[in-house]
């Protein structure tokens, strides 16, 4: 999935939507599993609501209103224990936040074992910068990851690096620049090894029309994509742990990619230069009466919102939640160079 980082193996995803009206606060010296995501919306009228579901993505909640579970349209399920997050196949999530529910550091940890040897393991660390106004700034991110495929007897050994900067002006996000970069490897033996080295970097260009964001809900065409670092933060970007969104929505997005990488042909070590390649998005949106985004229209596809009151939001769906399609591989590179053999 990993639409921003196709080589960084263990990149991955809780991108951003709405945090409305807070101040600053203290960031949590601890990761903790007792204290539960806060994850209403502060509407127009007043009112607190719950995200319900974003298309496909479900969200399910206590009858203290606490976030329990999460039905992703990404084909996983994940338990959510205070602000800790794990799925069916060996990936947890652990979120510290600060004093105004934002999330300022995510670490990611994957170990999956197969019975014929295969196994997965993989560890991410990043970090995420606000402003006074509770904006993102940016974030910074590490990553490892090894995969050994027993029935191939073959391995794959990564390590990345990414940063995200953000330009904000008259309270609008403007721009975002992710700059990412590292070797992948592989071979038959962890001493023989084909390595690929790569950088991408990926430029975002945002403009405004005149709807205003009252309540500077983050719509999914920011958080969504300048968060994209693994599924499940596409799916959290609609809760509000990022920040404030911008105060007016967006009306058109450029998404300029620059990548360099290197392959193998005939045994030689080739560095490929894919040059720029931009894609252009065009926005608009339908807004309920309390300011809330009814539907975000992307390049003519549209993502409806369904909210809950507080209140009345409780939800027991727990077999809707654990029917869910094998759980695709985490972290995997979508822009491997295909391997060949050395002769």
């Amino acid at each position: 999935m990993l639409k921003h980082y196709k080589n960084l193996c263990v990149l991955f995803t809780v991108a951003v939507m709405s945090v409305l009206f807070i101040g600053c606060g203290d960031d949590d010296d601890d990761f903790s599993t007792d204290k539960p995501i806060d994850a209403s919306i502060k509407t127009t009228d007043g009112n607190l609501l719950a995200v319900r579901q974003v298309e496909r993505t479900k969200f399910y909640y206590d009858d203290s209103e606490n976030l329990v579970g999460i039905n992703s349209a990404h084909y996983v399920s994940w338990d959510v224990l205070g602000s800790e997050l794990t799925d069916n196949e060996g990936t947890t999530i652990r979120l510290r936040l600060n004093g105004n529910g934002l999330i300022t550091e995510a670490v990611v940890q994957v170990d999956i074992s197969e019975e014929d040897g295969s196994y997965e393991k993989s560890d991410m660390k990043v970090s995420f910068s606000y402003n006074s106004s509770n904006q993102l700034t940016g974030y910074s991110c590490h990553s490892s990851y090894e995969e050994f495929f027993a029935d191939e007897d073959w391995y794959e050994i990564d390590e990345g690096k990414a940063s995200l900067t953000c330009t904000w002006r008259d309270n609008c996000l403007v721009k975002a620049v992710i700059q990412s970069s590292g070797t992948d490897k592989e071979g038959e033996s962890k001493s023989k090894m084909y390595d690929y080295p790569w950088t991408d970097t990926q430029t975002m260009e945002y403009e405004y029309g005149t709807q205003e964001n009252v309540i500077r809900q983050m719509p999914r065409i920011l958080g969504g994509y300048i968060i994209d670092l693994e599924e499940c933060f596409e799916d959290l970007s609609y809760l509000g742990l990022f920040g404030a969104g911008p105060s007016y929505f967006p009306s058109r997005m450029s998404d300029e990619w620059k990548e360099t990488y290197v392959y193998y042909e005939d045994g030689k070590k080739i560095q490929k230069d894919e040059g720029s390649k931009t894609y252009t998005y065009s926005m608009s949106y339908s807004l309920n009466s309390n300011g809330t985004i009814r539907t975000e229209n992307i390049n003519g596809k549209s993502f409806p919102y369904y909210y809950d009151e507080r209140e009345t939001r409780a939800i027991t769906a727990e077999a809707e939640v654990n029917d869910l399609s094998p759980i695709k591989r985490h972290f995997r590179s979508h822009r491997h160079a295909k391997r060949t053999t050395n002769q």
